[in-house]
Formats: structure tokens, C-alpha cells, sequence
């Protein structure tokens, strides 16, 4: 079965290539980061990048994940990459440059870590600052390297010095974080 395949065409490979596969217990859903634009269905890829897309082995389609939160049709305004996601393919983590992924608006310009609510098609922002509420860090960027398979517990790697309160960081490199 060819995933990363043109919309409607579930023969014909997709105009660009993909990668980073990511599968849920059973094998159903597959989340992955393309460059393709002919993946979805009137959907506005102007980013020029990596974009992540969930493939539904039940139904043959795939959706897009890194989309802009006002616009369910428009991808994110920069690259994005999945990088883990439940066991039951409800939650897909990813991180983005994207400043459009969320309600609470990325203004970092940096990389930063999301979780995606698949039945909802909502992002959270889940890399965010200590004590800043909505805002993400503004000192380093974030990836998520780990979901649980319940998507309970994220791992995230970050250069940040913003994330947790009252720690002493000053090494200057990446640093591992629960979220």
C-alpha cells in the first residue's frame, strides 16, 4: 500500500518526497513529514517545506496535521516533522518553525514542540515558557523527541533556558524536559 501517495490516486506516488514515519500500535495510522504538495485535497502548500500529513489505513487518505489553526486548508508557514504518535493514533507530536500552528501564536521564529489532537484537528503548543502561559520560550528552540504511547508524558529536547523555573542552566546545549 503506497501512503504518501496523490490525493485520490492511491497508485500514483506523491510530487515530492517524504520521510519520518511514525506508526500507531495497530498499524492504522501513519504520521510522516512531506514535501509534496499533492497529498491532500485543496489544500494550500506554500511553505515550500516539510509538512506533516496522517495516513488512515482504514480509509486510504491522508490529512494534514501541521496546518495553519485559522485556516484548515493552508499549511503552516514553515516546515514542520512528526516525530512520534499514540498507541491509538489519537496524538501526533511534532515540532515546527510554523508561528501559525496554534491559538497561542508562535513569535519565536525558532523551532518549537506541538501535540495534535486528531479527532479535534487542533495543535497545542506544549514547549512553552515557565510561568509564561500561553507563550512559547524566547531564549532557544524545542523539538519533541518522545510521546508515551498514551500521550500522557512528552519528552522534549530544547536549548532553552525558559521552560522549567528556578534551574540553573548554563550549559548552553540541549537539555532533555518532560512536558
Amino acid at each position: 500500500v503506497l501512503v504518501s501517495h496523490a490525493d485520490g490516486v492511491g497508485t500514483t506516488t506523491a510530487n515530492a518526497g517524504s520521510r519520518a514515519p511514525v506508526l500507531s500500535f495497530d498499524g492504522r495510522f501513519i504520521a510522516y513529514s512531506s514535501t509534496a504538495t499533492n497529498l491532500g485535497f485543496g489544500i494550500a502548500d506554500t511553505n515550500n517545506d516539510f509538512d506533516v500529513w496522517l495516513f488512515d489505513g482504514n480509509t486510504g487518505a491522508n490529512s494534514l496535521v501541521s496546518r495553519s489553526q485559522s485556516n484548515l486548508v493552508q499549511t503552516g508557514n514553515a516546515g514542520s516533522v512528526a516525530t512520534a504518535i499514540s498507541g491509538d493514533g489519537a496524538f501526533i507530536a511534532l515540532y515546527s518553525r510554523a508561528g501559525n500552528l496554534a491559538q497561542d501564536f508562535d513569535l519565536n521564529g525558532d523551532d518549537d514542540a506541538f501535540v495534535h489532537h486528531v479527532p479535534s484537528r487542533s495543535n497545542k503548543l506544549m514547549s512553552r515558557r515557565a510561568g509564561g502561559g500561553q507563550m512559547p520560550p524566547f531564549d532557544g528552540g524545542s523539538l519533541t523527541a518522545l510521546m508515551s504511547a498514551d500521550a500522557g508524558t512528552l519528552v522534549l529536547v530544547s536549548d532553552s533556558e525558559e521552560l522549567v523555573s528556578d534551574i540553573n542552566d548554563g550549559n548552553a546545549v540541549d537539555d532533555l524536559f518532560l512536558a
